[in-house]
């Protein structure tokens, strides 16, 4: 029994040892080339070899990987510390999983900080009157572009804003009424509300695509909603906005907070 049982032990620990096969690891890195193997965490002497240098080449390599040896590993792919630019989607389908004996791992390398960016590096900037900073961004005046966040030095900007601190209230709901986007009546209870004239007076004087740009940013019991401008009524307080929200405005307290942003007339943070 004892030669027995030794026999299926070893036979045993022989299958496991086959099965636990050391990872395969694909190193990313800034000075790295998406044409290299990704092997070596570093370039050789000869810079022929060496890491990869973006998400999407670490994804392709895998794929490449998967097709032609299989997964019968593990797969860590390992970021070196440092920026890696995004400049399209990166997207991770079905066929980029592992399995539960052999998953892909994606980490930073020990105390490395990799950082994932895809914003776009913005120049031109003039100081214009009142401290006012502008510039020319064509995409963005061609229509094909909007964003809503900057990063200046590496610190997240605040948008003009109005108030600066704290926030407005809203006086009621709009329950229903002629939806400035098509014309028809409609169920407005979450998307419109009556606010203070004084509160919203810098948006009487918007143009329609002025008006556009401004957000209306509500504050719900645990959460926030942002909305565009659909339109103001100067004379009734009116605000509409472009989209609604998951509930009604005003459905969890009676004084709803609020705030505008993006709007040049806003008072300087």
């Amino acid at each position: 029994m004892r030669e027995g049982f030794g026999v299926v032990l070893t036979l045993l620990m022989l299958a496991v040892a086959v099965c636990a096969q050391p990872p395969v690891r694909l190193y990313i890195a800034p000075n790295g080339n998406d044409h290299w193997s990704g092997r070596l965490p570093r370039p050789n002497a000869s810079r022929t070899d060496g890491p990869l240098a973006t998400l999407q080449g670490a994804r392709n390599a895998v794929r490449r990987l998967k097709a032609t040896q299989g997964l019968r590993a593990p797969v860590h792919v390992l970021f070196a510390g440092g920026t890696y630019r995004i400049t399209e989607l990166v997207l991770f389908t079905p066929e980029d999983s592992g399995t539960s004996d052999a998953p892909i791992i994606y980490e930073a390398m020990p105390n490395a900080r990799p950082v994932f960016d895809g914003g776009k590096r913005i120049t031109g900037f003039r100081k214009g009157a009142n401290g006012i900073w502008t510039t020319v961004i064509p995409e963005v005046r061609a229509g094909k572009w909007y964003f809503e966040q900057l990063w200046v030095n590496g610190r997240r900007a605040t948008r003009a804003r109005s108030p600066n601190r704290f926030t407005y209230y809203m006086l009621s709901r709009i329950e229903e009424g002629i939806d400035p986007l098509t014309g028809q009546r409609a169920n407005l209870s979450n998307r419109a509300f009556i606010a203070r004239k004084e509160d919203i007076a810098p948006l009487f004087s918007l143009s329609p695509e002025q008006l556009r740009d401004v957000t209306v940013v509500v504050y719900h019991s645990w959460e926030i909603s942002r909305h565009r401008v659909a339109l103001v009524g100067a004379e009734t307080g009116a605000v509409i906005t472009t989209g609604g929200h998951t509930w009604r405005f005003l459905e969890w307290a009676p004084n709803q907070r609020y705030h505008l942003e993006n709007l040049l007339a806003a008072d300087p943070v």
